[in-house]
Formats: structure tokens, C-alpha cells, sequence
């Protein structure tokens, strides 16, 4: 009776000891996980303790490792797809930060820019690094930042060139008779001539050359002939 008695506390104890052991690999979960929610912790507590408990008495160490090990590995993975999610989506919103574009870029290149970032990133593969894809980010603003400044150098000239009608009407009066003031004659032409230069003019040219675009069409809406 006493060696039963002995057994049956040795049983005991080993069960107690068993499991305290599997309370203290769940309590320390969070050791063995980066990144994680609190669901995700949560859910990996219950994976764990689920496995585990299906461990028999005596069980080493090492059968306790690859227990937690198996539980965790599919809960790792979808902590780590989440976490690439939210990376990528936090780049891709990034492009609409003040401090990526030049002031005054129209709506319609940051909108093709945020378009081609998002596919971009969606191409690359998974655990991707950030950086990367920042200079993903890079490389597809640049060309949209260049378009931006061929408009507005584009805009300048235009602007800088529909002076020019006004004096070239003015220098047209010596030599034509015209039923006209030059005012009028100028504000009747000079959203034809903004249409057609816009047509025209690349933003590459010097400011002279788009000066004789405008003397052309100038003559084209008076019907000049040289």
C-alpha cells in the first residue's frame, strides 16, 4: 500500500510538474513571436497549448520545442503576410505625402504615378524590404516630377509668347490696314492661338522660336500673307 501510495503521488507530481511546464511555454508565447497582434497572440496561445497538450508525461524538452514549433510556424506566416500588407500599402500611400511632389503637380500625374507604384510593388515578391520599394517609389516619381516640369515650362512659354501678338499686331499696322483696333484684334485671337500653341510647343523650345510660332499663327487668324 505504501509503494502505491508512493506511485500514485510520484503520478502526481508528475502531472502537476507536466502541467506547469505547458502553462509556462504558453505564458511565454510572446518570446517566440515578432510583430504580432493581440488576436494573433492570442490565437497562437490556444494553437500551442492545444498541441502540447497532447504531449504525454515525461515528455523531453525537445518534443516541447517542436510542438510549439509546429503550432507557430502557420500563424508566423500569416503574421508575416499581414506585416507585408501593411508595408506595402504604407508605401503606396506615401506617394501622396506633400514631400514627394513639386508644388502645384496636377492631380492626373499623381493619380498615373499612385496606379503604377501600386502595381509595381504588387509585382514584387513578398518580404520584399522596404527600402526596395521605396526606390521603387523613386524611380516611378521621377518621370512624373520631369513631365511636370516640361508642363510648366511648357506654360511659361506659352504665356511669355502670347505677349508676343499684341506687339506683332501692333508692328503689323505699318505695313496692313485693319478694320480693327489691336486690342480687340488681340483678345479676339489670343485663346485660338493659346489652343494652337498648346498643340504646338513642347516646352523644349527657346522663347524666340515660340515667339515666331505666335507671329505665324497670328497671321494665319489675320489672314496675313508675307
Amino acid at each position: 500500500m505504501e509503494n502505491a501510495a508512493k506511485a500514485a503521488v510520484q503520478t502526481l507530481i508528475r502531472e502537476y510538474e507536466h502541467a506547469q511546464k505547458c502553462e509556462q511555454i504558453v505564458r511565454d508565447i510572446w518570446c517566440h513571436l515578432k510583430g504580432e497582434n493581440s488576436e494573433e497572440r492570442e490565437e497562437a496561445k490556444d494553437a500551442v497549448r492545444g498541441v502540447i497538450a497532447a504531449l504525454p508525461l515525461g515528455a523531453s524538452a525537445r518534443q516541447f520545442e517542436q510542438a510549439r514549433e509546429t503550432a507557430l510556424q502557420p500563424i508566423r506566416t500569416r503574421i508575416a503576410e499581414r506585416l507585408d500588407g501593411e508595408m506595402r500599402q504604407e508605401v503606396i500611400k506615401s506617394i501622396d505625402h506633400w514631400g514627394v511632389w513639386p508644388l502645384g503637380i496636377s492631380e492626373k500625374l499623381t493619380s498615373a504615378a499612385a496606379v503604377e507604384l501600386r502595381e509595381a510593388v504588387d509585382a514584387l515578391p513578398q518580404s520584399t524590404p522596404k527600402a526596395q520599394l521605396l526606390q521603387e517609389r523613386a524611380r516611378i516619381v521621377v518621370p512624373y516630377r520631369k513631365a511636370h516640369e516640361r508642363h510648366q515650362q511648357k506654360e511659361r512659354l506659352i504665356d511669355d509668347g502670347l505677349n508676343e501678338i499684341y506687339r506683332y499686331i501692333q508692328r503689323s499696322e505699318k505695313d496692313y490696314e485693319f478694320d480693327k483696333g489691336a486690342y480687340s484684334m488681340e483678345q479676339e485671337i489670343r485663346e485660338p492661338i493659346r489652343k494652337a500653341l498648346w498643340e504646338e510647343v513642347t516646352g523644349k523650345e527657346t522663347a524666340d522660336h515660340v515667339a515666331g510660332i505666335v507671329r505665324r499663327l497670328v497671321r494665319e487668324e489675320l489672314e496675313i500673307n508675307e
